[in-house]
């Protein structure tokens, strides 16, 4: 619901929400995942194709989402954060935080 009231519908969306690919279905938006546990998520699936949000510095897949057309960026796994502070600290200073909720979600507005 927050999603749907923060996010404009014909925005694409990009999501964080490890292994929980039905948050861009609940949320009616189109987009893509960000997986930031890259290297548990490649254990667990076969990848068919590997996107570059597998690269190993976050950074750099969100600057290739970017530049794909991501409009915003929500971030459902507090804890993923937290661990790559580095990434967060980007986040923080290159982008309006839209939404913020530490204990649940994150929205920043890419563009």
């Amino acid at each position: 619901d927050i999603v749907k009231k923060v996010v404009p519908k014909n925005s694409l969306l990009l999501t964080s929400y490890n292994e929980q690919t039905g948050f861009l279905y609940y949320s009616q938006r189109v987009g893509w995942l960000f997986y930031m546990e890259r290297e548990l998520y490649k254990k667990h699936y076969k990848l068919f194709f590997d996107t570059t949000s597998f690269e190993i510095d976050h950074i750099e897949a969100m600057k290739d989402f970017l530049e794909e057309g991501a409009e915003y960026y929500a971030n459902c796994e507090p804890h993923t954060l937290q661990k790559y502070s580095k990434f967060k600290q980007y986040l923080i200073e290159n982008f309006e935080a839209v939404y913020s909720n530490p204990d649940k979600l994150f929205i920043f507005k890419l563009k």
